[in-house]
């Protein structure tokens, strides 16, 4: 199973009861529960039909990677279901690394910023520019940017290493990811 980070499962978590002949069991209260990874659930507890299945819908926490839940009946026998929260669609910019301060004509040191779904999932399909400008202390757009203003992202990271300034002074960078949106550092 996998899905994106704080949205619902395409398909209901079914799971079935079988008694020790390996028959469907009807009847059967089945308590389902979020084990890792949050989100929430439909129902907590099903009752198995007629073919022994009881079903709930799941939907899966925020965090991107592997959540599960468990299923349980009396006698606290339990099956776990496993599911992958992957980066939803690619909506800001995040600052990984703060930009250092330099001397004007020099590079900055290495500095990154990650395209992210609405969680701060970092969104590792991402490979397209995302691009600096420069303001000054106020917000007022300057060029001070003289080389490395702009890299493809790698995994959904832009990391600058060749960025160099022109004028000596306080500056802010405005990134932006190609159809994301941008973040002032």
């Amino acid at each position: 199973r996998v899905g994106a980070a704080g949205a619902a499962l395409g398909e209901s978590v079914v799971v079935r009861v079988r008694d020790a002949s390996n028959n469907a069991v009807a009847g059967v209260e089945v308590a389902f529960a979020v084990e890792t990874g949050g989100g929430s659930l439909g129902v907590a507890l099903d009752t198995t039909d007629a073919n022994g299945l009881a079903t709930t819908t799941w939907t899966l926490g925020t965090l991107a990677g592997t959540q599960s839940i468990s299923a349980t009946i009396a006698g606290g026998i339990t099956t776990t279901v496993n599911a992958t929260a992957n980066a939803g669609v690619a909506s800001q910019v995040i600052v990984s690394t703060q930009p250092l301060s330099t001397e004007a004509g020099t590079p900055i040191p290495t500095f990154a910023v990650r395209v992210a779904d609405a969680f701060g999932n970092t969104v590792t399909s991402f490979t397209d520019a995302v691009t600096l400008a420069s303001q000054d202390g106020a917000g007022v757009p300057v060029s001070v940017i003289t080389a490395g203003a702009s890299v493809n992202a790698v995994a959904g990271v832009a990391t600058f290493g060749a960025t160099t300034i022109s004028t000596a002074g306080t500056f802010r960078f405005a990134a932006t990811a190609t159809g994301v949106g941008s973040i002032i550092t």
